[in-house]
């Protein structure tokens, strides 16, 4: 290869590592600015899961503390009122953007035993090798009467690489009881319909981000067409709830997610 020729590759090299990050950033920011509009592929799941929480967060109103296992950014802090609501991640997360106030191992929690008033757990579970460790450790923790608040996914796609399991209402009662929880609620957060749409979203965006990155930067004239086919479907997604609240039936139901109230008796 000609000295020409070797710049020419190393320039078509670089621009090619600028697209790559410019595309990265384009996801990154198109999560950011859209994940509470209905132009987001997960609107649905997000605003289900805070309902949901929303309308049993009073039970730890008041309380002392509150462990959020595997916080992340804390999206739910608002709506707990206690007053030490303790963020736990472990060191090696890859989730790098938490607010974390202690670092340590799900299996084995660096907390003293029966010192929670509440656990909360958010879509963690499923990222789990042994669930039923993290369980055991939730149960150590909590205070007598105290509540365990969990969502974990039941139809959702891979999403990384520790990806374990997806878990039915009676996979999860089996595995409370198992470890010493009485079970209060265990509920599906959508009915059929949503959870399609749901999935629908995330096919269409993950072919519409593959195209754009294909064409990208010229795949961007498409992404007002994504939005709005993403709007389209989480509006009908919408309407099949009200008119099916499949949600309701729920040995029969096709939920995206389910939510969990147990307690240490």
């Amino acid at each position: 290869m000609t000295h020409k020729g070797k710049n020419v590759e190393m320039i078509l090299s670089d621009v090619k590592k600028v697209i790559r990050r410019f595309h990265s950033a384009d996801i990154y920011w198109h999560d950011r600015l859209f994940q509470w509009t209905p132009f987001h592929q997960g609107f649905w799941g997000k605003v289900f899961r805070h309902r949901a929480i929303a309308r049993i967060a009073h039970v730890s109103s008041g309380d002392e503390y509150l462990l959020d296992a595997g916080c992340g950014d804390k999206p739910f802090k608002k709506q707990f009122h206690v007053k030490h609501h303790i963020g736990l991640e472990h060191k090696e997360t890859v989730y790098r953007e938490n607010e974390a106030d202690l670092h340590g191992d799900i299996f084995d929690l660096p907390v003293l035993d029966n010192s929670i008033n509440t656990v909360l757990c958010t879509e963690v579970l499923e990222h789990l090798e042994y669930p039923h460790q993290a369980i055991d450790e939730f149960h150590r923790v909590l205070k007598v009467g105290g509540y365990l608040i969990m969502t974990t996914p039941f139809v959702y796609p891979v999403h990384d690489e520790y990806d374990f399991f997806r878990y039915t209402p009676m996979g999860l009662k089996f595995m409370l009881e198992n470890s010493g929880f009485y079970i209060s609620k265990i509920e599906p957060l959508a009915g059929s319909g949503l959870s399609f749409a749901l999935l629908l979203n995330i096919y269409i965006t993950d072919i519409g981000f593959f195209w754009t990155k294909w064409l990208y930067p010229f795949g961007l004239v498409f992404r007002p067409l994504l939005l709005l086919m993403t709007a389209t479907i989480n509006l009908i997604g919408g309407i099949l709830e009200i008119v099916i609240p499949s949600r309701h039936h729920k040995m029969s139901v096709f939920s995206f997610n389910y939510f969990v109230l147990a307690i240490k008796p």
